[in-house]
């Protein structure tokens, strides 16, 4: 095998690869160099529509459209192969879907969204790679897609059609792809923003389902005095900075008051502290036990950003989630 073709073998894994690599990376790269944060945008932007896809589509389809070896002798009858419009643009859609399955994966077991996306896309990325890589290596007679031919091509299409193209064509053609650039940079830093939620944080109330797993739905309408029932707070924090959440839980009983409702008695069940980084999501699990009975009572759950006061409530809190039980001797 030729020296170059061979070092040009698995270049454009290698950049996949450096680009998800440098995302996981990032972070901590930041911290020791800020002039760093810069390139959150490019990167995270590469990694949400393009590289996941690629590195997946490599590795599936490692053939170009043509099966030529090393010594020239054509072998197309020897597999599926893609032509390079057709490896981008399926890299696209397969990126695109990645993406959603990522989504699908963060919801159902109760994270941040924003906080595992690109680490999970940068992980798909580097193992999809891997698996092209090895694949390359067991048939390297393959014409497999050549990153530096490829930039050489476009590089000599864009020259010809600057030589031919009038002064006015070729300012249209740059104002044109200028445009898209910046329309794409603009989805990227949207797709890298994070969920706009009241008070910039998340708050949930789940209980276990018979499979163990934590659920919105299911919760307990009948408890008893003295003895402890288990619920899970869920908190994710979108505030950009760090956040010593305060978790206030009140037993209060209401009477009606023409169409509203007014506080009568409050009975103090529990209050603890959670501190979570930006971007992280958190359950905790804890146990309310009552001490008050009654029927119609309302369990309720203020949250607090910052310190509470000496007698939490709803008019101070940041938010507040609530059940309505019955509390039986």
């Amino acid at each position: 095998m030729n020296d170059t073709l061979a070092s040009r073998l698995y270049l454009d894994l290698v950049v996949v690869g450096g680009v998800a690599l440098a995302v996981l990376l990032l972070d901590v790269a930041v911290t020791a160099l800020p002039v760093l944060s810069w390139l959150r945008l490019p990167l995270g932007l590469a990694l949400l529509s393009l590289l996941p896809g690629y590195a997946f589509v490599a590795a599936a389809l490692p053939r170009t459209e043509r099966q030529v070896d090393w010594n020239g002798t054509d072998r197309s009858a020897g597999g599926r192969t893609l032509e390079t419009s057709e490896r981008l643009l399926l890299s696209f859609v397969v990126s695109l879907s990645i993406l959603g399955i990522v989504a699908i994966g963060a919801l159902r077991v109760g994270v941040a969204l924003d906080a595992v996306t690109l680490p999970a896309l940068a992980v798909v990325t580097l193992l999809s790679a891997a698996i092209a890589a090895r694949r390359r290596s067991a048939a390297p007679g393959g014409n497999y897609p050549d990153l530096y031919a490829a930039v050489g091509r476009l590089r000599e299409v864009v020259r010809t059609e600057l030589r031919t193209e009038t002064a006015l064509g070729t300012g249209i053609t740059v104002a044109v792809v200028l445009t898209v650039l910046v329309a794409i940079a603009g989805v990227g830093a949207l797709a890298q923003q994070q969920p706009p939620t009241e008070g910039n944080s998340e708050y949930a109330l789940l209980t276990e389902n018979e499979s163990g797993d934590l659920t919105a739905a299911g919760y307990p309408s009948t408890l008893t005095a003295g003895e402890p029932e288990s619920l899970t707070v869920q908190i994710a924090n979108h505030e950009g900075e760090p956040v010593n959440y305060t978790v206030a839980v009140r037993l209060e009983r209401l009477i009606s008051d023409g169409d509203s409702r007014q506080i009568i008695a409050t009975r103090p069940i529990d209050q603890y502290s959670v501190q979570l980084s930006p971007g992280e999501s958190t359950t905790v699990q804890r146990s309310v036990t009552p001490s008050t009975t009654g029927e119609n009572l309302r369990l309720t759950y203020l949250f607090y950003t910052s310190s509470p006061p000496e007698n939490p409530s709803r008019e101070t809190a940041d938010d507040a989630l609530h059940l309505w039980v019955t509390v039986e001797r």
